[in-house]
C-alpha cells in the first residue's frame, strides 16, 4: 500500500514519466485453501494492510486527497472474494469495498 501511495505521488508530480497506472493487491489474491492457510498463521490476515492506501483513498473529509491530480488510465487489481471464495458482486464489504473505493477515487477500472 505504501507503494501504490508513492505511484500515486509519483503519477501526479510527473505525469509525463508515469504511464498507465496499475494498482494491484497481490495480499488477497488467495483461494480458499490459501486464505484458511494464512488465517491459520496469523490470524490478522483478514484486517487489510492495504488500509493505509485506502484510508488515504476514502477519507470521509476528503477522499483521495493525495492522489486527487492523476490523469490517465489507471486499473485496479482487486480481488474480490470472502474467505477465499470468488465474490464477483462484491457482496463482502470488508474485503471489496476498499478496492470498489479505491477505483471510484483513483477514477480508474476496477477489475
Amino acid at each position: 500500500d505504501w507503494g501504490a501511495m508513492v505511484l500515486c505521488y509519483l503519477k501526479v508530480k510527473y505525469p509525463s514519466r508515469a504511464g498507465h497506472l496499475i494498482v494491484l493487491n497481490e495480499r488477497y489474491n488467495v483461494d480458499e485453501a490459501g486464505y484458511k492457510k494464512k488465517m491459520a498463521q496469523d490470524s490478522s490476515y483478514v484486517f487489510p494492510k492495504v488500509w493505509t492506501f485506502a484510508n488515504d483513498i476514502m477519507d470521509p473529509q476528503k477522499p483521495g486527497k493525495h492522489c486527487a491530480g492523476i490523469k490517465g488510465k489507471v486499473t485496479v487489481l482487486w480481488p474480490l472474494q470472502s474467505n477465499g471464495r470468488p465474490d464477483p458482486q462484491g457482496k463482502d464489504k470488508w474485503m471489496s469495498q476498499p478496492g470498489f473505493s479505491v477505483a471510484k477515487n483513483l477514477k480508474g477500472k476496477l477489475v
